[in-house]
């Protein structure tokens, strides 16, 4: 979708995070959008978001949280691959979404309900890094990136998305090495589920196939050979 999403600076986004410390899930969920003409934008680009779409994208993601028992967290690892492929399916402006500050206004001002669901306790507020953290680490972020990254070509593109569970996002997302080859992504993701063997087997893998990253340039590899060599690493 070709518009300017606002923006939200990481400090500015810590201190409104800190104002709302205690206020309970439907406290947050009840919190309006601030006047979009007061908030930061690029200064040039296609023409600004609208709330209107914005209070849209807002109620189809509290429809997924509440396919998975919000406000109870019954099915957590089913919001996150429902909101991935949506979030993913928005085909949102790829050069904005990947900046942490336009994540951090979405789930500060968007779905801090579903932040403190997904990621609070019940006496704790989420961390900070699930809203202003990297792209990675964002509550809302994370999940585009991870069907970015795990999107296959063809007929079946989330078939690797919906193996992708939190075990995975950890040790393969949140490695740059890693996640910036989707291809090499999807491979170890298709070769761990293969493999049957649990969060051990698939921390070990990751070692070996770091090794093999320092000793080959695994782009050049056939869709083949990079198969065997992520295969390997889990014999």
């Amino acid at each position: 979708m070709s518009v300017r999403f606002p923006r939200l600076a990481a400090a500015k986004a810590e201190r409104i995070i800190a104002d709302r410390d205690g206020l309970s899930l439907r406290e947050l969920e009840d919190l309006g959008l601030p006047e979009l003409e007061t908030q930061q934008f690029a200064p040039t680009g296609p023409p600004r978001v609208s709330a209107e779409y914005l209070l849209s994208v807002r109620e189809r993601l509290s429809l997924f949280a509440r396919e998975a028992g919000y406000p109870q967290r019954r099915e957590l690892g089913r919001f996150d691959s429902t909101a991935a492929v949506y979030l993913a399916e928005l085909d949102l402006p790829i050069g904005q979404v990947i900046r942490s500050d336009t994540w951090a206004w979405m789930t500060v001002f968007l779905v801090p309900h579903l932040v403190q669901w997904r990621w609070g306790k019940v006496d704790h507020c989420a961390s900070i890094s699930r809203y202003t953290g990297i792209l990675q680490r964002n509550a809302l972020g994370r999940l585009w990136f991870r069907a970015y990254v795990m999107r296959e070509p063809g007929e079946a593109p989330w078939s690797t998305l919906q193996l992708v569970n939190e075990d995975a996002h950890v040790a393969i997302l949140e490695r740059t090495s890693i996640s910036r080859d989707h291809r090499l992504a999807r491979a170890i993701v298709s070769a761990w589920h293969e493999s049957g063997r649990g969060e051990d087997a698939l921390r070990d893998a990751m070692v070996r196939i770091r090794v093999q990253l320092l000793l080959r340039d695994v782009s050049e590899l056939t869709d083949a050979s990079l198969r065997e060599v992520v295969l390997s690493a889990f014999r």
